[in-house]
C-alpha cells in the first residue's frame, strides 16, 4: 500500500500555495473595489431622485493624467457608471451636486477634471426628468446657473493677454453645453474695469460686440456673476 499522507514539508507547501492564492484573490477584490492601487474616492448624495448617491473613483494613468469613474446609485442599486478624464499633477476629485439644468430644473452634477488654464474644468451630466437616465452635457469651466437669464449657465476663468479673466456663458443645445457669449475683464486704469462683450458664431469664431467701462464695484459684482453686465 502506498502512503499518500503528505510529508510535513509537502503539507506546509500546500498551505503556502493556498494562502498565496487567497492573498491574490483578496488583493484583486480590494483593488477592483477601489478601482486602482492609488484610487482617490469622493462620495455625495443627490437631492433627486430620492436616496440617490454618487461615487467618483479617480485612477492615475501618469503623473499628470488619469481616469474618473462615477457610479450613480438609487437606494443602493447601481443605475449607471459614467467616465471622464482629468489633467492635473495635484488632482483631487470633487463633485458638484447643487447645479440644476433646463426649464424643469432637472438635477445635474459635475465632476472636477482639473483642466483649463486655472484647473477649474468640470464634466457635467444631468438626470433626465422623471427617470434615472444620465445625459452627458460635456466639459466646461465650473458653472453656476445664471440668475439673470433663463436657462443659461456661466463660469469665470483666469485669462492672459488683454483680459485678466473671462466669464463664459453657456446654453444647453441638443443636450450639450455650448458657449454662446463671453465677457472679458481688464483694468487698464485702477479706477474702473473695461469689459469686452463677445459672442461665438456658429463656426466657433469669436465676435466682439462692444466694450465699455464699469465702476470697480459693478465690475467685481459682474465678474462674480452677481449682476449682469452684458
Amino acid at each position: 500500500m502506498i502512503d499518500k499522507t503528505p510529508t510535513s514539508a509537502g503539507y506546509q507547501w500546500i498551505v503556502c500555495v493556498k494562502l498565496l492564492i487567497l492573498f491574490v484573490l483578496l488583493t484583486t477584490y480590494l483593488t477592483a473595489q477601489a478601482g486602482c492601487d492609488d484610487a482617490q474616492i469622493e462620495r455625495a448624495n443627490l437631492q433627486s431622485p430620492s436616496q440617490s448617491t454618487l461615487e467618483a473613483i479617480a485612477c492615475s494613468t501618469s503623473e499628470t493624467t488619469g481616469n474618473v469613474a462615477i457610479t450613480f446609485s438609487v437606494k443602493g442599486n447601481r443605475m449607471a457608471v459614467v467616465h471622464t478624464t482629468y489633467e492635473s499633477n495635484a488632482y483631487v476629485p470633487s463633485l458638484d451636486t447643487n447645479i440644476r439644468f433646463g426649464k424643469n430644473n432637472e438635477q445635474g452634477f459635475g465632476v472636477s477634471t482639473g483642466k483649463g488654464r486655472d484647473g477649474s474644468g468640470m464634466h457635467y451630466w444631468k438626470i433626465a426628468d422623471n427617470s434615472t437616465q444620465l445625459i452627458d452635457l460635456g466639459e466646461t469651466p465650473a458653472l453656476t446657473r445664471d440668475r439673470h437669464s433663463k436657462e443659461t449657465y456661466s463660469g469665470l476663468v483666469t485669462s492672459s493677454g488683454e483680459h485678466q479673466s473671462v466669464r463664459y456663458v453657456y446654453e444647453i443645445r441638443n443636450n450639450t453645453l455650448v458657449a454662446v457669449k463671453a465677457v472679458g475683464f481688464s483694468t487698464p486704469n485702477p479706477n474702473y474695469f473695461t469689459i469686452t462683450i463677445m459672442r461665438f458664431g456658429k463656426d466657433g469664431r469669436v465676435i466682439v460686440e462692444g466694450k465699455r467701462n464699469l465702476s470697480l464695484a459693478r465690475g467685481i459684482s459682474c465678474m462674480k456673476g452677481n449682476t449682469k453686465c452684458w
